[in-house]
């Protein structure tokens, strides 16, 4: 797909301070922030952590334990932070359109409404066409089944081509409500103060329309400004490929900071593309084989500038009105708690209960489960750790 000239115009209009930060992010001391965001952000931290000790009274003691013997930056995580990312992976799905020949990605933001690209679903007519794809993993990520749903922009529809977002209904029957039900969902949470410049971002996707995946190391927020033509968008360094647009993009606390929507190819002094090899590639070269291409960033729409046009819009239909102020409510109260993911870990927990319960059944199931893990076996969660570079 070919690039708008208004997305490489925005993006050296940052590049700058964009490489700067990745610079700082190898030194360990990133300051591109703010002191307003910074504020805000330090703001929310004192909310969430709050709540946090309230439900566990070892949160704390636990953070505190993390802070000594730090290299440059904190990278330590409590192992709790790789269970909570394999229920926000519930909520991701394989978008299929035109009968699975285009395949991009999309999450669930309720129990009825996926949220993709605008450019993966322009219109009515494509989203009446498409389908997602929700997998079910074993403990050890082997692929075990695949539930379908169809789309049904008839009952809710909303498009934004400038933030390349799209929300599309769930069909509305009682097998799909099921699945749903039990994978959870993502609000798009409208305050500011998530993540700072520097942060890790983590993101869950289809790259190549094939395996879920997820990138959760060297993986960084470069760029986000307040006001401005620019204030909608937000650039990081993430691995990405053909398939993983319209994937949600996380802050350490699997919260979504943004939709991804396309990679940035690096351009020579002329203008042109540049392959892996350094030499220049013409633009019918670049469009023919984007994966020769280097890429420099990934740009997304951000999260709280995607729930305020979905405020602001205006509808023909009544119902749908009634859908999305719905909607709005339903992400308000997921503030300070994830309230799309407790359903999520409900049906996890509720599942390893019903392993526990099967008594000596559960050894034998582990066991034949072991012996026929496959590496790379079709549908595993493969964690891709390495440097952003990619295309999506």
């Amino acid at each position: 797909m070919d690039i708008p000239s208004e997305v490489f115009a925005r993006f050296e209009s940052v590049e700058k301070k964009i490489n700067k930060t990745k610079q700082e992010i190898l030194e360990g001391k990133p300051s591109a922030e703010t002191a307003e965001r910074r504020l805000m952000h330090s703001q929310r931290e004192m909310v969430k952590k709050a709540a946090e000790d309230a439900a566990d009274a070892g949160a704390r003691a636990a953070r505190a334990a993390t802070q000594e013997r730090v290299i440059g930056t904190n990278d330590i995580l409590l192992l709790g932070f790789f269970c909570a990312g394999l229920i926000a992976s519930r909520a991701v799905g394989r978008i299929n359109v035109a009968g699975g020949l285009e395949r991009a990605t999309g999450f669930l933001v309720s129990p009825e409404l996926v949220m993709t690209n605008q450019h993966v679903l322009p219109d009515r007519n494509h989203a009446a066409s498409a389908e997602i794809d929700f997998e079910d993993f074993d403990v050890l990520g082997n692929h075990r089944h695949t539930h379908s749903c169809r789309l049904d922009p008839a009952r809710f529809f909303f498009a934004d081509p400038d933030l390349d977002v799209a929300v599309v209904a769930i069909e509305d029957d009682e097998r799909c409500r099921a699945v749903t039900g039990e994978l959870g969902w993502h609000p798009m949470i409208g305050g500011e103060g998530k993540i700072l410049v520097g942060d890790p971002v983590n993101i869950i996707q289809y790259p190549g329309g094939i395996h879920k995946s997820i990138v959760v190391h060297n993986s960084n927020l470069l760029h986000l400004q307040n006001g401005g033509p620019l204030d909608t968008y937000c650039w990081y360094s993430t691995d990405t490929k053909k398939g993983s647009s319209g994937s949600p993009v996380f802050n350490n606390r699997w919260e979504v900071i943004g939709v991804h929507h396309r990679s940035i190819p690096k351009r020579n002094k002329e203008g042109g593309y540049v392959d892996v090899a350094g030499k220049k590639m013409t633009r019918e070269e670049y469009l023919k084989d984007p994966e020769r291409a280097v890429y420099v960033a990934n740009e997304g729409s951000r999260t709280s500038r995607i729930v305020r046009a979905l405020t602001a819009a205006t509808f023909d239909d009544s119902a749908q009105v009634e859908i999305r102020d719905s909607l709005l409510n339903l992400w308000e109260g997921s503030k300070a708690v994830n309230q799309g993911q407790l359903s999520a870990r409900d049906a996890a927990r509720q599942g390893d209960q019903a392993a526990t319960a099967r008594g000596p059944e559960t050894e034998s199931l582990r066991q034949d489960v072991i012996s026929h893990a496959t590496p790379g076996l079709p549908g595993a969660i493969n964690i891709h750790l390495h440097f952003g570079n990619g295309r999506g």
